[in-house]
């Protein structure tokens, strides 16, 4: 993971704030024109476009969460994010059997069991 965040910072060349600006434009004209069923390969295996988008919803979400917390700053991150990203955790405890101790977690009637994650 840390070898792709390094890949990733060195992809950006010698502007980053150039080649990032020229991504926001870039990327949301390309996913406009995608078909959902749009394959997107990952190091994680091939997706749709569909389900692959909330998956980095979910990304930034916690990231900001993470780089605000590191601030000391407040992070209110956008209520349709945290509820995609919310979507993307809950489906994945589901999958794993562990939706039921995060279901009661989240709704105050235990603590998560130590170390539990469901990433």
């Amino acid at each position: 993971m840390v070898q792709r965040g390094r890949a990733a910072g060195a992809a950006l060349g010698e502007d980053p704030m150039a080649a990032l600006s020229a991504l926001v434009v870039r990327v949301p004209e390309r996913v406009r024109a995608a078909p959902a069923t749009a394959l997107v390969r990952t190091p994680f295996g091939t997706m749709t476009l569909e389900g692959y988008l909330p998956t980095r919803t979910l990304e930034l979400t916690v990231h900001t969460c993470d780089l605000a917390a590191a601030l000391g700053v407040s992070a209110d991150a956008p209520q349709d994010a945290v509820a995609d990203a919310f979507a993307v955790i809950g489906g994945l405890a589901a999958v794993q059997g562990t939706a039921s101790a995060a279901l009661l977690a989240l709704t105050g009637r235990r603590p998560l069991p130590a170390g539990y994650s469901v990433l």
